[in-house]
This record gives C-alpha cells, sequence and structure tokens, in this order.
C-alpha cells in the first residue's frame, strides 16, 4: 500500500518524476512488501524482475545510458529472472519456471497495453491505483494446499 501511495505522489502528475520511474517504484515496493511481511515467496521474484526493469527504463529514459530502449528493458527483466533463479533458493525463496514465465508474461502485457491504450496508463495514478489492487489481493487470507512433506510426517489418516 505505500507503493501505491509513492507511485501516486512521487510519479507525474502530482509528483516530478517521469512515468519511467513507476517500474522501479513498484519493484522496490514488491521487495520492501516481502522483506516487511517475511514470506516465504510471494512477491520476491515479481519484485526483483520489475526492479531491475525499473533500472533499465530510468537508467535509458533519464539519459544516463545510451542504448536501445527495448533492448535494455529486456535485459533488466532477464537479470532480475536471472539473480532470482540464483539468489532466492539460497535463502529458502521457491522459485519455479512458471513464476518467471508468468511475471514476464504480465511484465509484456502491461507494456502492451501502455503502448496501446492512447494515454490510459500515462500517470501515477493509474499505477498506483494497481499497486492498491496488487497489494488487497497479496494481502487476503492465504488458501495453499497442504504440505506434501508435512502431510506424509503425519502418517496415515
Amino acid at each position: 500500500m505505500l507503493g501505491a501511495v509513492a507511485t501516486g505522489l512521487f510519479i507525474a502528475p502530482v509528483g516530478g518524476l517521469g512515468l519511467y520511474w513507476m517500474p522501479l517504484f513498484v519493484g522496490l515496493s514488491y521487495l520492501t512488501a516481502s522483506l516487511v511481511g517475511g514470506r516465504t515467496g510471494g512477491l520476491w521474484v515479481p519484485g526483483l524482475m520489475v526492479t531491475f526493469w525499473g533500472l533499465a527504463d530510468v537508467l535509458v529514459l533519464s539519459g544516463t545510458l545510451r542504448v536501445d530502449f527495448p533492448s535494455a528493458a529486456i535485459v533488466g527483466i532477464g537479470l532480475g529472472a536471472v539473480l532470482s533463479v540464483l539468489l532466492l533458493p539460497r535463502f529458502g525463496i521457491r522459485v519455479t519456471v512458471l513464476g518467471l514465465a508468468v511475471n514476464t508474461l504480465l511484465i509484456g502485457v502491461l507494456e502492451l497495453a501502455e503502448a496501446q491504450l492512447g494515454g490510459a496508463l500515462v500517470d501515477g495514478w493509474a499505477w498506483g491505483l494497481l499497486l492498491v489492487i496488487g497489494a488487497l489481493w497479496e494481502s487476503r487470507p492465504s488458501v495453499t494446499m497442504p504440505d506434501r512433506a508435512r502431510v506424509a510426517a503425519s502418517g496415515p489418516r
């Protein structure tokens, strides 16, 4: 929720930062939520992928790095995915191929929507609202399948 507030306040039209800062704000919000919530998964993979996508966006679109923008964005997304696979399991955080694929797909869908909707997603308010929806989804009570190891250890029923 704090990420949604920060996105709404710091990114245009209210704040002075351009929309290209949004993915970095979202990614850092996901990582912060993961740290604070102590979750063993959830937002770690999208947090890393979106943070590095956002870092690439900021470096290129601010003029700091002079390279092809789509290529830099893809490199950022890929770097976030690679770091997820290499680092997160070392901390006991499960990373799945499906999780990586779904996050890549969602980033692509958001980029496509932003490009095709003719300005519907051009300010921090729209992205802040999407963050609120995401935060509400993540804060719902967990409904998971029983852990197989725990069920097996409990013996026959």
